[in-house]
């Protein structure tokens, strides 16, 4: 607009120069009519220079934009990937520790090279809050606080404990006084008025109830 705007000013200058040319104007009105076409031309030439800076500028803007709205889609896609890795599953359980357990303030603590903020011993039950839905991790409760364990250190299966079965012993028989009968002593001989010397008395019925024959000169 302003281009026509100043060849439109171009032509009526000229035009007033020919009039003037024709009715004997004198030559400083002329000069004067030149020197306004010059800066005007001028002008229309420091126009093109700051429309050209303009366009560039523009290009710069729309390539900047364009990287801008790229970085902001990246940075969406990373969020919901951290959202994802990041969330817990809501679950009620009961789990137990198969060795001493280290419990982190944040999840995925150990992975990340966070010192742990506790630790349960072996054998111990848990109740499970939480559940992150990408990897083995738990969310636990300890003392109203929300703690992270590794799942490689849980089970969902109770320890035996140290309640191991205790074995039935065989009592040794022929005891005095004793309820059944056993294997009697072997005979050495020695019979003192018609009985055995230094034999307990076998079975509670004594020797004839212990369900041996013995020969007694």
């Amino acid at each position: 607009m302003k281009r026509f705007f100043i060849l439109f000013m171009v032509v009526i200058l000229s035009t007033f120069v020919l009039i003037g040319c024709g009715s004997d104007q004198n030559a400083e009105t002329i000069s004067q009519l030149q020197a306004t076409v010059d800066d005007l031309q001028n002008q229309a030439g420091e126009y093109s220079a700051l429309k050209t800076e303009l366009d560039s500028a523009n290009n710069s803007i729309a390539e900047l934009q364009s990287q801008m709205d790229a970085l902001t889609a990246e940075k969406e896609e990373m969020s919901a990937k951290l959202e994802m890795i990041y969330k817990i599953e809501p679950v009620n359980e009961t789990m137990y520790t198969i060795a001493d357990a280290d419990i982190y303030d944040d999840l995925y603590g150990e992975a990340l090279g966070n010192e742990p903020t506790g630790n349960i011993p072996a054998e111990q039950e848990i109740k499970i809050t939480g559940k992150s839905i990408v990897n083995d991790w738990y969310e636990i409760e300890m003392e109203g606080k929300k703690q992270y364990i590794s799942g490689s250190l849980l089970s969902t299966t109770k320890p035996s404990g140290n309640t191991g079965n205790i074995s039935n012993t065989q009592q040794p028989s022929g005891g005095n006084g004793g309820s059944g009968g056993g294997t009697p002593p072997a005979d050495d001989g020695d019979v003192t008025g018609g009985a055995l010397s230094g034999l307990p008395e076998w079975g509670a019925g004594g020797l004839e109830d212990s369900g041996y024959q013995w020969n007694i000169e």
